[in-house]
């Protein structure tokens, strides 16, 4: 024998308006942003032998300090000597635990040793970062700087 529970209509559009309105509609969702939106990078000379990048995440994103680095392609006579970076904070993150993360521009300092004859150079900028709004994690990202050196 089935027992019958009666639910008055009211109670039942009260429940149905409560979740409503914690679950935002579906076009008041936000989506991701496309990863070059997300991370935008830049780099310049910032003497004969430094280069001078940012890395900025766009609101509501972060980038993992440990997922950042460098390297050079198509620049001979180019080396790097020494990456320097910024400090980031300290974040309680699900995949990685405790990790250093930016929540604001990442700056970094690349110390080269470079030859005279060199004329500029491919930067190479190998990075990671997520959506913290939306609780979603970028691929491992990469991009290519173009510099050219003063004679």
């Amino acid at each position: 024998m089935r027992t019958r529970i009666d639910v008055p209509k009211a109670a039942i559009a009260g429940l149905l308006a409560v979740l409503a309105m914690v679950r935002p509609a579906p076009a008041a969702q936000e989506q991701p942003l496309p990863p070059e939106q997300a991370f935008v990078v830049t780099a310049k000379l910032k003497s004969a032998n430094v280069v001078a990048v940012e890395i900025i995440p766009a609101k509501k994103h972060y980038l993992y300090k440990s997922k950042t680095r460098f390297a050079l392609k198509n620049s001979p006579g180019v080396s790097i000597r020494d990456v320097v970076l910024s400090s980031g904070e300290i974040k309680d993150d699900l995949f990685f635990g405790r990790i250093e993360v930016y929540k604001g521009t990442a700056r970094v300092d690349i110390m080269l040793d470079r030859k005279p004859s060199a004329g500029g150079m491919t930067l190479i900028a190998y990075f990671q970062g997520c959506n913290e709004a939306l609780g979603i994690c970028y691929p491992p990202l990469e991009r290519s700087i173009e510099l050219k050196f003063s004679r």
